[in-house]
């Protein structure tokens, strides 16, 4: 075996030091006569990580293995400058250093070592590529495009010129967290603002997707930190302490928010049941201008949450915070008036209501109908807790040195199980047949004074209770494993642990599995024509709206619901949404889109600190578990800061990776991804750039100049980073597919914003195709194109007075691509603007600090310091650039130092450009 090995890498070194790749190499190094220019400029040569010369100089003299062991060529930033400077480099011949850099990576292939050390330039991140699925034909986009509806701009699909928009569309994704969470919540956005100190305007920003953030910032399941890409490393962000942080900021600073009511002018809206999705929705529908009436059967607000849930997890008066607010919009709430019994959707049409929402609650308890559930002291959870939300002062010591069994494991059981110790209970076992990994969610906000007294017992199943001879209650239980998922239903069976039967005896019994609707008052209200399935409503999984038109239902009460209040609060606002369509005649489904279409950010390629959450402050163990006062203290300003500064900023890094778990998630029956990633402008974030103004802006300046480009859905990615990664054959197989789907389209001139495009079509394409007609296309970037064409000279600016701005020069577009001037004379264009140069412009323009393709580090991180601070220096309020790669950057380093943020900010020339026209 050994033998074997060794003759392989012997082969494969052979392999390497016989190719022409390697010879072609050397031959270029031979140009080289030691002046040591290339180091004098490189800028990681500053930071000793990389030496040109020395690169050259091992080349020539040792072997190339040596060479490439002594030298990591992916340190290189092939950011041109050594080859600008070099002496021995005149039109593209001689040493050529960058290029040299990208024929040696070229070998990756083949070597393992290099395949190694790329791997930890990317911190040992492993994703998919979507250049690399495009290259393969293993990823289709639905929706490419769907960014561009209800623009009003004009794109065609046949013409003389084009936009390249390349992998723009694919630059960002939406923050897993956000993804995760049911109400869409612009999580890292208000993380962001309370890293930065802005309580308020951070709870404003919740309230733009979720209006309950006091009831959420204490009872909230938070799906979004399970999706935190953070708990890779360490401990995902605290994002529901933090949102309780910022609504405990509000009560105590009074009257700040921004957030002020609309005129409602707009149509009558009946909104059955006051709790999370009745809100919400009314809530929604009140900004939007509607008149929407909240109609309630009993006689306080907040639904089940309000009267099931304890006053430990959730008060009475943080409640009313989120109500109140709500109300202040124009809300209006009628109590004690029950759908059915009261009134009917009839009663609601003669009274002038355009629409109904529906969202009561889950009244009825379940049961699993085990034998023995009609003993004494054998209860139902929503019961339970009903009875002694507001009684509890009335006999502190009800189940004094009392033990108890819970049939359940979840938020609710663990409820039942912290009253019942609050009163006196010595202790609760749970029996639940999921794993400890299921209920983790749970688990963590158990207190070790908790933990001593209520004991899980997790995959186990309960067979009946019985009573013992002194009258306490058995649970008979047994251990059970779960199957392999039946390949139609998905479902896994659960199996019995032969000879794994115990029972545990207890004082009381609660069963705690959940609970059902009540559909008679709702079918008499409805006349029956609601569609149920097991006992829920059934909508559209996207609109909400029910088999009764106009009519819309969510929250626990609609099928395949989750049975949470964020998940309700989500409900309520997309049925918001649908019925302001519906009312205005507009189709309920276009351009909406559902979560799990979105592209989920993967991990920023940067090195990451492990740094453990901030702690909950909480009432001390033997404190909390005798009184009915909230026992979660909150954060402090400082802990909240600091908690807040550990998010990643997960979609502010323009890269096309792919997490393969959703690729794998994705993949169709041929083995093809099929992805709808046309709309994530749906999701942007406070603080990530939004790439898809760029797009918007090209097209929109050049339709004002009634040229129609031909935009086309079906173009792939121009193969930039993944030549620079040395895939040559990946890279042909895009720069073929490309040039043919613009040459069948007619397109003799292609407009490219982006500086990597322009560059790889403008060198790289061209040596593909050697015949002239093969390759007969002009290529602009986007500024040479309006200079050339006087695209700005009959536009009318406002006037805003003086601006000052400085320009970064990419290096593709600038030392690589010849262009410094065209940018600088679009920006002059503009009335009012300064520009204003940093020290080094142009030719000697400091890099962003990003190599080729995505992957930064704590040097990079010293580069865009340097770059950043320059900026700074010169007195701009605009620090501009054409390139995704370094607006990503400087952004990210602004992200991380926010003391600059207010000094200078960072924005690509066409989103500059839009916004000094106000264009959208």
């Amino acid at each position: 075996m050994t033998e074997t090995t060794e003759k392989s890498k012997s082969e494969k070194n052979d392999k390497i030091l016989s190719s022409d790749i390697i010879k072609n190499v050397i031959a270029h190094a031979n140009y080289c006569y030691n002046c040591n220019r290339c180091v004098n400029v490189c800028p990681v040569s500053y930071l000793d990580l990389f030496y040109p010369r020395n690169l050259i100089t091992d080349l020539t003299f040792l072997t190339p293995e040596e060479a490439l062991q002594n030298n990591n060529i992916w340190d290189c930033l092939t950011c041109g400058l050594c080859t600008e400077y070099c002496p021995m480099t005149k039109d593209k011949t001689g040493v050529n250093f960058t290029e040299i850099i990208k024929e040696l990576r070229t070998l990756t292939s083949e070597y393992e070592p290099l395949q190694e050390t790329l791997r930890s330039c990317n911190h040992d991140r492993v994703y998919s590529s979507i250049p690399k699925l495009m290259a393969d034909d293993k990823i289709k986009f639905t929706n490419k495009l769907g960014f561009l509806e209800g623009t009003g701009l004009k794109i065609a699909d046949q013409g003389e010129v084009a936009y390249f928009m390349g992998c723009v569309p694919f630059l960002t994704g939406t923050a897993p967290c956000v993804v995760g969470c049911p109400a869409g919540v612009d999580v890292q956005g208000y993380v962001s603002l309370i890293s930065e100190g802005k309580f308020q305007e951070s709870i404003d920003l919740i309230r733009e997707m979720n209006p309950l953030p006091y009831l959420c910032g204490r009872i909230c399941t938070a799906q979004c930190a399970l999706n935190c890409n953070r708990q890779h490393h360490d401990d995902p962000v605290a994002i529901r302490e933090l949102k309780r942080f910022v609504s405990d900021y509000e009560a105590a600073h009074p009257n700040l928010s921004k957030i002020k009511p609309v005129n409602q002018t707009k149509e009558k809206v009946a909104i059955i049941g006051a709790g999370p999705g009745g809100l919400s929705a009314a809530y929604y529908l009140a900004r939007m201008g509607y008149k929407p009436t909240i109609f309630e059967k009993g006689d306080k607000t907040g639904g089940v949450v309000r009267y099931g849930v304890p006053q430990y997890r959730l008060s009475d008066e943080a409640l009313d915070h989120d109500v109140d607010f709500i109300k202040s919009m124009g809300v209006e709430i009628v109590l004690n008036k029950e759908f059915g019994p009261n009134f009917t959707l009839d009663d609601l049409k003669k009274e002038g209501f355009k629409a109904v929402f529906i969202a009561v609650g889950l009244y009825v308890p379940k049961t699993l109908r085990l034998e023995g559930e009609d003993l004494p002291n054998v209860h139902v959870a929503i019961d339970f807790l009903l009875d002694r939300k507001y009684k509890c002062a009335e006999d502190p010591d009800e189940f004094k040195g009392k033990t108890f069994g819970i049939i359940g494991g979840g938020a609710v059981a663990v409820d039942v199980g912290e009253t019942a110790v609050r009163l006196g209970a010595t202790k609760a076992d749970f029996v639940d047949i999921l794993t400890e990994e299921a209920l983790k969610n749970v688990l963590k906000d158990l207190h070790e004074a908790e933990r001593e007294v209520m004991e899980y017992h997790f995959t186990t199943s309960t067979k009946n209770i019985t009573q013992e001879p002194n009258g306490k209650l058995a649970l008979n239980c047994y251990k059970i494993e779960w199957g392999e998922p039946d390949p139609e239903t998905g479902r896994r069976p659960l199996n019995k642990v032969e000879g794994s039967d115990y029972k545990i005896v207890v004082d009381y019994v609660v069963t705690a599995i959940g609970q059902g609707l009540d559909m008679v008052p709702i079918n008499t209200a409805t006349d029956n024509k609601l569609k149920i399935e097991r006992g829920k409503i059934v909508v559209d999984n996207l609109t909400y709206e029910t088999t009764i038109p106009g009519v819309f239902a969510g929250g626990d009460i609609i099928f395949d619901s989750l049975m949470c209040a964020v998940d309700a609060i989500g409900d309520g606002r997309e049925a918001a949404f649908s019925i302001d369509r519906y009312i205005r005649g507009v189709d309920l489904k276009e351009g909406r889109i559902n979560n799990e279409d979105l592209k989920r950010s993967t991990i920023p390629k940067k090195y990451i600190q492990v740094n453990a959450c901030q702690e909950m402050n909480f009432m001390p163990g033997e404190e909390r578990l005798v009184c009915f006062e909230e026992m979660e203290l909150g954060f402090t300003e400082e802990q909240a800061i600091k908690e807040a500064n550990r998010c990643l900023n997960c979609n502010c890094c323009s890269n096309t990776d792919q997490i393969p778990e959703d690729y794998a998630g994705a993949v169709d029956s041929s083995g093809v991804m099929i992805c709808n990633y046309g709309n994530q402008d749906n999701m942007s974030s406070y603080n990530a750039t939004d790439y898809l103004t760029v797009p918007k802006s090209v097209i929109g300046i050049l339709n004002q100049n009634e040229i129609i480009p031909v935009v086309l859905p079906d173009e792939k990615c121009c193969g930039h980073d993944i030549i620079w990664q040395g895939d040559t054959e990946s890279f042909e197989k895009l720069a073929r597919y490309n040039v043919k789907l613009f040459k069948d389209a007619g397109v003799k001139t292609i407009v490219f914003s982006c500086p990597e495009g322009y560059y790889t079509w403008n060198n790289e394409y061209r040596k593909l195709f050697n015949k002239r007609d093969e390759f007969d296309f002009e290529l602009y970037h986007i500024s040479e194109y309006i200079m050339k064409e006087k695209l700005l000279e009959d536009i009318s600016f406002p006037n805003l007075g003086e601006v000052k701005v400085t320009y970064h020069d990419p290096c593709r577009l600038g030392r690589m691509s010849d262009v410094y001037d065209a940018p600088r004379e679009v920006i002059r264009q503009i009335p009012g603007i300064k520009l204003i140069e940093m020290e080094n412009n142009k030719v000697d323009a400091d890099c962003c600090g990003v190599s080729a393709y995505i992957s930064c580090n704590q040097n990079s991180k010293l580069l865009q310091e340097s770059r950043i601070k320059q900026a700074i220096q010169t007195g701009a309020e605009y620090l501009i650039t054409t390139c995704p790669k370094c607006l990503t950057h400087f952004n990210c380093y602004l992200n991380e130092n926010k003391e600059l943020k207010n000094k200078i900010k960072v924005i690509d020339l066409l989103t500059f450009t839009s916004k000094m026209l106000f264009m959208p």
